[in-house]
């Protein structure tokens, strides 16, 4: 069975370079041991980059090209990278000819190669530009908010409107390859849901996430807190949407309930979008103990996760964040929002605790409660860990990959 997948990021494997996704480089050392898949990935590549085979698999970068005119409007519009992508991609299908397709993400402009060719695809559903834009802003913030915190600044007008036009842009093209494509794998009731409503023909496939070997084989857990220990929580993933204005509020609130602690944010970060939610909220992130720290590499991210208390999740949107997974992979109880797919993730009681959005009141009693209540965290710890290892097992995940394969490409025959 040749397969040809399409994702975005530059594969660990061709690159050389340190695993940081993780998840689609996960799933690759898995499918690469089969006997019966002939891999070829195909990636958005970077000058100078060949077509080469490495341990198996053929890997093919997509080169794209621009005018001065299209590099400049990429700003405001996703229309000529969508062009330029779906392009390359149809070179990539017609020179190695596979039996399948398998697409990462609705967000990309990859499942547009279905208009040309006849080629059975599915696509591994990650997120939605449809339901992200949903929750763009949170209360309280919009355009007009970020511009004002930023006191006008005209670079930061044009850089916010260029952003809404790009999102709107990308958007309608997300649409037009869920009505194309028929055939989904997901994992999370939030994903089913998405599938089924924005394309009523489409199959659906469960198929569940690979996870970064370093976290799935730690031998570093989490351990249960002593008493008198510093509290230690932990948030991955500093955006807007991600609810980064609620780790703030949060935070202020079991400040002011004088419950010692001090609240850690690993990851990428926008210090413009810093500036802005503490301009809006009156108040900083420093004087509420949280400390940004960038990214970290695994072995420093699971030091981080293991020496916590608890890990917090505070989006407005997402799927099945692969920072809960692996939060949970290590033993570390989990406080999360409940969004998306969430649910399918945390059994609400069982695994952690699930709160609404935007609720940091509710969110601020349930660490304090959880504080109080070390035995309950030492049961989360353990379900969550046995529930994690059971869904990211390498040999259920493949088993369900290819059954999926198989059924896609009988069916179109």
């Amino acid at each position: 069975m040749k397969v040809l997948w399409f994702e975005v990021t530059e594969p660990a494997n061709y690159s050389g370079k340190s695993v940081r996704g993780g998840w689609q480089d996960s799933l690759e050392s898995i499918v690469k041991k089969q006997d019966k898949i002939e891999l070829i990935v195909s990636f958005e590549g970077h000058s100078g980059c060949e077509c080469k085979k490495k341990e198996g698999v053929t890997y093919e970068p997509l080169s794209l090209h621009y005018s001065k005119f299209q590099r400049f409007a990429n700003r405001w519009t996703y229309k000529y990278y969508a062009e330029q992508i779906e392009k390359e991609a149809l070179r990539v299908v017609e020179k190695h000819k596979p039996d399948i397709i398998h697409i990462f993400g609705t967000e990309w402009p990859f499942g547009l190669v279905a208009k040309h060719i006849n080629i059975p695809i599915v696509i591994h559903v990650q997120g939605s530009i449809i339901a992200y834009n949903n929750a763009d802003y949170p209360p309280k913030y919009d355009l007009f908010s970020q511009i004002k915190a930023n006191n006008f600044n005209p670079k930061t007008i044009f850089h916010r409107l260029c952003e809404v036009n790009y999102n709107k842009s990308r958007e309608k093209m997300e649409a037009s390859v869920w009505e194309l494509v028929n055939n989904y794998m997901g994992r999370t009731v939030w994903d089913k849901a998405m599938v089924h409503t924005l394309n009523s023909n489409a199959k659906y496939f469960h198929v569940d996430e690979a996870i970064r070997p370093s976290f799935l084989n730690s031998s570093k857990i989490w351990e249960p807190i002593k008493m008198g220990c510093s509290i230690q929580l932990i948030t991955t993933g500093a955006e807007l949407r991600k609810g980064l204005d609620v780790v703030l509020k949060t935070a202020r609130i079991l400040k002011n309930n004088e419950i010692p602690f001090d609240w850690t944010v690993a990851g990428s970060y926008d210090a413009r979008l810093i500036k802005t939610i503490e301009a809006i909220q009156k108040d900083s992130f420093p004087n509420n103990n949280v400390k940004f720290v960038g990214p970290l590499k695994p072995t420093e991210l699971i030091a981080a996760l293991t020496r916590s208390t608890m890990y917090i999740h505070t989006a407005y949107a997402e799927n099945s964040p692969n920072s809960i997974c692996e939060a949970q992979l290590l033993g570390v109880p989990v406080v999360s929002t409940m969004v998306g797919g969430i649910a399918t993730l945390v059994r609400n009681g069982i695994d952690g605790e699930l709160v609404p959005a935007n609720d940091p009141w509710q969110l601020a009693n349930t660490i304090i409660n959880l504080l109080k209540n070390p035995l309950k965290l030492e049961e989360y710890s353990k379900n969550s860990y046995d529930l994690a290892h059971n869904r990211h097992n390498p040999e259920k995940i493949v088993n369900q990959l290819m059954d999926c394969y198989r059924e896609v490409i009988s069916s179109r025959g």
